[in-house]
């Protein structure tokens, strides 16, 4: 799997583009959360799978260092069983 994430350049707000690919199993939704530097939770996206590759933007960010956490909840239960 890649993940690869682009920021546009800005002086206070900027838009974080965010690229998945290599996904296996093609169903369910992947659940990402984005976490600010002191790990809070700043946004959260439930996406359908629908192809391997996924690609969604996160706009009006601010400025600031961030971390992306995410899981593919294959069958949609909103669970994550390890």
């Amino acid at each position: 799997m890649v993940i690869l994430c682009s920021a546009t350049p800005a002086e206070e707000k900027g838009e974080l583009k965010v690229l998945i690919k290599g996904l296996d199993i093609i169903q369910g939704k992947l659940a990402i959360e984005l976490l600010n530097a002191y790990e809070e939770r700043v946004a959260e996206y439930w996406l359908f799978v629908e192809s391997d590759t996924l690609e969604f933007i996160v706009p009006n960010l601010a400025q600031g260092d961030y971390a992306l956490r995410f899981f593919h909840d294959e069958n949609n239960n909103r669970g994550i069983w390890v």
